[in-house]
């Protein structure tokens, strides 16, 4: 199980966090574009997500938010606090149209803007590079997370990040933690990593 410590600082300054490398691709596949992501906490209490994908002319069809964006070229982010739990699944396209979702599996998983506001997300694209961002504010997460929502130093936060694109030129299913399972299944929390708030 991988790990990856989140740093805390004042304000959300991306250079001065942790990168991890979304690069498993346990179900082969000869696409596997550079994908990384950073993920910070600022002294409020709010998550900070930047992901960033070496790719030319992303796939991006889904224009509204709640659309099936994984078929486009996406990045992703599941996280939670209680291995098991309830988890948050965020995931984006390059043009930062997004569907999120909470739930403790792939069934029964709810809208998150039924729960609580919608996070922000930004996307921004150069020609051979693309990127997003996503602020999850502490009225986000204690209204998805309730008392498991915690920001103290050595807190352990359980989850996974992607690049996938399902219905691209060459579909393809990179993670950060290896997933060991037959056919390609993201929402195995079974296999999720740790996030250590440092």
């Amino acid at each position: 199980m991988k790990q990856y410590k989140i740093v805390t600082l004042d304000t959300a300054d991306f250079d001065r966090a942790n990168t991890l490398n979304v690069d498993e691709y346990v179900w082969g596949g000869e696409y596997r574009p550079k994908t990384s992501a950073k993920m910070l906490f600022t002294a409020d209490g709010t998550l900070w997500l930047k992901m960033t994908c070496e790719e030319k002319n992303p796939k991006a069809v889904h224009l509204a938010f709640d659309e099936e964006v994984w078929l486009d070229s996406c990045m992703e982010c599941f996280f939670g606090f209680v291995r098991g739990g309830k988890y948050i699944n965020c995931e984006m396209n390059s043009l930062g149209v997004s569907k999120i979702g909470v739930g403790e599996g792939r069934d029964g998983r709810t809208s998150i803007h039924l729960i609580t506001d919608i996070p922000k997300i930004k996307a921004e694209k150069t020609e051979g590079e693309w990127s997003v961002f996503a602020v999850f504010t502490p009225k986000i997460l204690k209204d998805v997370f309730g008392g498991d929502y915690k920001t103290d130093k050595g807190t352990v936060l359980f989850g996974n990040l992607f690049k996938v694109g399902e219905e691209t030129h060459t579909p393809h299913y990179g993670m950060w933690n290896p997933i060991v399972w037959d056919v390609p299944d993201f929402h195995r929390p079974e296999c999720f990593g740790e996030f250590i708030i440092d």
